[in-house]
């Protein structure tokens, strides 16, 4: 579920999955996150927590970048997959200067219904 999702969150944003590629660029990658809940049938409400980096030449744009991811994910009104309760964890803020680039992040953390019961 957590590949959907990711895949899901990717295509939303623009972000590729994994490292950061070099350059100009913007990816996202799995977090850390708490253990979710599970419920008698056998479905979860499970927490997934993104983190979204950022390089750019040109730090307002970095910044700007993962602002705009922010708003987006925050103000859809209807996410698919379950997802819910979508919140920023952490504000886009400097990671790093590589060379003539400025590095952001920022966290974004959900939770996601799984209708998948025990088998």
């Amino acid at each position: 579920m957590q590949s959907t999702l990711l895949d899901y969150f990717s295509k939303l944003t623009g972000a590729v999955i994994g490292q950061l590629p070099e350059g100009n660029a913007l990816c996202v990658q799995l977090a850390p996150s708490s253990e979710g809940t599970q419920y008698l049938s056998g479905t979860s409400s499970d927490d997934l927590s993104l983190l979204f980096l950022c390089r750019n030449e040109n730090q307002q744009t970095a910044l700007s970048t993962l602002e705009q991811i922010c708003s987006t994910l925050t103000r859809t009104k209807a996410h698919p997959h379950g997802i819910y309760r979508l919140s920023v964890a952490t504000q886009p803020n400097y990671v790093d200067r590589e060379g003539k680039s400025w590095v952001y992040s920022c966290m974004i953390h959900c939770r996601y219904y799984d209708p998948n019961g025990f088998s």
